[in-house]
């Protein structure tokens, strides 16, 4: 058995669960959690169980002070990345960040810059990317079948009880930074590593499910819509507002000469347009898995770090799609479009 990389997790709430069981089932031959850390023991102790005998630490200093952890995943909530990432990066290890990156815009700076100036890599956590109907997509644009690609759309609607679940620090803007940040990043980074950059976004957003809540969210439905450098345009939904039984994701890039989507059960069509004739295809990607795209990306990540290699999904791409939320937030604050990318000596911000 070969070298194996020490893991480290930080924050131990719901989505650990996916992340740990992606590490123990798809990576445990590269990679062994040696360590967890939550302010709760209760559920610090019940994740460490679930990494088969880890040690819990109330304190995550005290993880990022072990020699055997080289790499370590911050799973807390948005507003805690900067500093605990920072604190990791000082000590030596490798970062992954969960999506989103951060929720401000120089915190994302700040993470970025100390993981330079220690020399460690650092991963944007973003696990779409990984998943199968994705990265077929992907390819499907990167190979030219469909042409220039001149129009994507995507769309997240979750059921309304979705809204239920997130703790009091979800309705907090600056600590989640609303759905916008905490949710839809997942569709903007998609945008990002299919079509590129963006230029300027337009949003409108309102809350029309939240009313009940003691702070309601602004963005419980909103639609944006950006221009990107290359020129295609984007459009994304997203929402608490899926009724049940009805769709939730969707993705669609059409391209000068045709165009590519997901269908509901995770099929993906391909539809190339001639002028004097067109073909279907119909791609049936892998399996996903029961990580929804975490195993896989963790197993890429920790294999870059045995091996040396760059990042393949980096904290300036973590970054972006946080610039991207952040030209949605100024576009449906102000009511008009936003260009990108933001001065950094006017960052916007919830005031």
């Amino acid at each position: 058995m070969g070298e194996k990389v020490g893991v480290g997790i930080i924050g131990t709430g719901g989505i650990s669960g996916v992340h740990i069981r992606g590490l123990t089932t798809q990576c445990s031959d590269i990679a062994r959690i040696v360590a967890v850390a939550d302010i709760s023991e209760e559920r610090g102790r019940r994740a460490a169980q679930q990494a088969g005998g880890a040690d819990y630490y109330q304190d995550y200093h005290d993880l990022l002070a072990r020699d055997d952890i080289q790499f370590v995943e911050i799973l807390t909530q948005p507003a805690l990345h900067r500093e605990i990432a920072v604190a990791a990066a000082q000590a030596g290890k490798h970062i992954c960040i969960i999506k989103p990156f951060t929720v401000m815009l120089r915190d994302a700076d700040e993470i970025i810059q100390a993981a330079r100036q220690a020399g460690v890599k650092l991963f944007a956590g973003q696990p779409t990317r990984y998943d199968p109907a994705s990265r077929t997509i992907h390819e499907v644009v990167r190979r030219g079948d469909i042409g220039e690609p001149t129009r994507m759309y995507t769309r997240s609607f979750l059921y309304l009880g979705w809204l239920e679940k997130p703790q009091g620090w979800y309705y907090d803007l600056r600590q989640s930074g609303g759905v916008t940040v905490e949710t839809l990043v997942h569709h903007m980074d998609l945008m990002h590593w299919i079509l590129g950059p963006a230029s300027r976004a337009y949003a409108e957003a309102g809350s029309f499910y939240t009313q009940d809540k003691p702070t309601p969210l602004p963005d419980d439905q909103i639609a944006v819509l950006y221009r990107f450098q290359s020129g295609a345009i984007g459009v994304l939904e997203g929402a608490g507002s899926r009724a049940l039984g009805a769709p939730s994701w969707a993705t669609e890039v059409t391209g000068t000469e045709g165009a590519v989507w997901l269908e509901e059960g995770g099929r993906v069509t391909v539809s190339r347009t001639r002028l004097s004739s067109g073909s279907l295809e119909t791609i049936i990607p892998g399996e996903s898995d029961t990580t929804g795209g975490a195993g896989p990306m963790l197993r890429d990540y920790l294999q870059c770090v045995l091996e040396d290699r760059e990042p393949p999904v980096t904290g300036e791409d973590g970054r972006y799609a946080v610039e991207m939320a952040w030209g949605a937030i100024a576009s449906y604050r102000s009511g008009q479009p936003v260009s990108l990318p933001f001065d950094p000596a006017h960052y916007p911000d919830f005031d």
